[in-house]
C-alpha cells in the first residue's frame, strides 16, 4: 500500500490518544497543557515527514528539484543547451555596385534586430542576398519569410528596406523539462558507441536542434553510409546548424563510420480551399486554419505523405467553418526518401476564399 503522510491534526490526535491511554485522568481538552504540548510536538513531527518526502522526491529524476536535476545530468556529461540566435538570409535592393558591409543592421517593427554576417556588392538586377543572424539569441528571432525590415542606417545606394528570405533556428535556453527529457532518454538508452540512438543524442545535444525529431537512415547513399537528419526549432536547419551538428557527431562517431548530417529537403504543399463560414470572418478563419495546418505539418516526419483527407479534416475542424471544398492539394503529396534527398512536407502557400465569391 502507498504511504500516506498523516496531517497535523491526525498526528496531534494520535499523541493525545496515547496520553489518554496511559493516564485516563489526563486532561486533553483544547487549550489544556497536554493539548498545547501535543500540538507543538505534532508540528515538529510533520516537519520531519515533509523533509522525508522531499528527500524521496530527489531520488527520481522526474520528481527531483531543478538543482538536483542539473547535478544528475552533469554526472553523465549533460547540461542546459544555451540560447541560440536565429540565422538565415536577408535580401537587399539598390543601385548596382553599392556595397553592403558586414554588420549592416535591419529591424522589425517590434525592435528585434538582425545583422549581416557577410558583405557583398549589389550585382546586376539590383538584388543581393546576404547571410544574417539575429542580434539577440532566442526563439523570438525566428521570422517568417517575406517580412520587410527597416535598415538602421542604409549604406549609400542601398534602399532602407530589406526582406527576410529565411530566418530560423533561434531557440531559447533549454528549460528543466527539456534537460529532463534528454536525461531520461539517455537513461533508457545508454550509450553504445555508435547505435542509432547515440547519433540522435549527439545531434540533439547541439543548441538549436529540436528534440525528438532527429532521424537516422542507413545505406541511403551507399552500403556503408549513415545519414543523420535534423530539424531546427521553428523550421528547417540552417547551414550553420548542420555544420555544428556534423562537427559534434564527428567528434564522437566511430572512426570508420561514414556519417553525413543533413537537413530535410522541403516539399512545399500549397493549400487552397473555398469556405462557408458561420459567425467568423475570413481573416480570423485564415489565422486559425494556418495555425492548425502548421501544427499538422509539424507532426510529419521525413518520408511521410501530406494526406489530402487529413488536410481537409484539419480545416473542417476549425470553429466557424461550416463547410469546406479543398481545391489544393488534389491528392496526397508524397515526400520520398531516396538517394537524392530526404524530403519533408511543409506548408506552402495558403489560399482561402469564400464559397460563391
Amino acid at each position: 500500500m502507498p504511504w500516506v503522510t498523516p496531517t497535523h491534526e491526525q498526528i496531534r490526535d494520535g499523541i493525545l490518544r496515547d496520553i489518554k491511554n496511559l493516564n485516563e485522568d489526563a486532561d486533553i481538552a483544547k487549550d489544556s497543557d497536554h493539548w498545547v504540548r501535543a500540538t507543538a510536538t505534532a508540528s515538529a513531527i510533520l516537519g520531519i515527514y515533509q523533509h522525508q518526502e522531499w528527500l524521496a522526491r530527489q531520488i527520481l529524476e522526474d520528481k527531483c528539484d531543478e538543482d538536483f536535476l542539473v547535478r544528475r545530468a552533469a554526472r553523465v556529461g549533460m547540461s542546459y543547451k544555451p540560447a541560440v540566435a536565429a540565422t538565415g538570409t536577408l535580401r537587399f535592393t539598390g543601385q548596382v555596385g553599392a556595397a553592403v558591409p558586414v554588420l549592416t543592421e535591419a529591424k522589425r517593427t517590434d525592435g528585434a534586430a538582425y545583422v549581416t554576417t557577410e558583405s557583398g556588392v549589389i550585382p546586376a538586377g539590383g538584388v543581393l542576398d546576404l547571410a544574417a543572424q539575429a542580434v539577440t539569441a532566442g526563439a523570438g528571432g525566428n521570422t517568417t519569410a517575406g517580412l520587410v525590415l527597416t535598415l538602421t542606417s542604409a549604406p549609400s545606394g542601398v534602399q532602407n528596406r530589406a526582406a527576410v528570405v529565411q530566418m530560423t533556428g533561434g531557440d531559447d535556453k533549454e528549460d528543466a523539462d527539456g534537460l529532463l527529457q534528454r536525461l531520461l532518454r539517455r537513461l533508457r538508452l545508454p550509450p553504445q558507441g555508435g547505435a542509432d540512438h547515440d547519433y540522435v543524442d549527439w545531434a540533439e545535444a547541439v543548441a538549436g536542434v529540436r528534440f525528438g525529431t532527429t532521424a537516422v537512415y542507413h545505406e541511403r547513399r551507399n552500403y556503408r553510409s549513415l545519414d543523420v537528419v535534423i530539424r531546427a526549432v521553428g523550421g528547417l536547419p540552417s547551414t550553420q546548424l548542420v555544420e555544428a551538428v556534423q562537427a559534434a557527431v564527428d567528434a564522437k562517431r566511430p572512426p570508420t563510420a561514414d556519417v553525413l548530417v543533413i537537413g530535410p529537403t522541403a516539399v512545399a504543399v500549397a493549400v487552397a480551399a473555398r469556405l462557408v463560414l458561420d459567425g467568423i470572418s475570413l481573416a480570423d478563419a485564415e489565422h486559425a486554419i494556418r495555425a492548425a495546418l502548421e501544427e499538422y505539418f509539424d507532426s510529419l516526419q521525413p518520408g511521410d505523405s501530406a494526406v489530402w483527407s487529413r488536410i481537409l479534416a484539419v480545416i473542417a475542424s476549425i470553429d466557424g467553418v461550416a463547410d469546406v471544398t479543398l481545391i489544393a492539394p488534389a491528392a496526397n503529396v508524397p515526400a520520398p526518401v531516396d538517394t537524392a534527398a530526404v524530403r519533408l512536407c511543409v506548408l506552402g502557400t495558403l489560399t482561402l476564399s469564400l464559397a460563391g465569391s
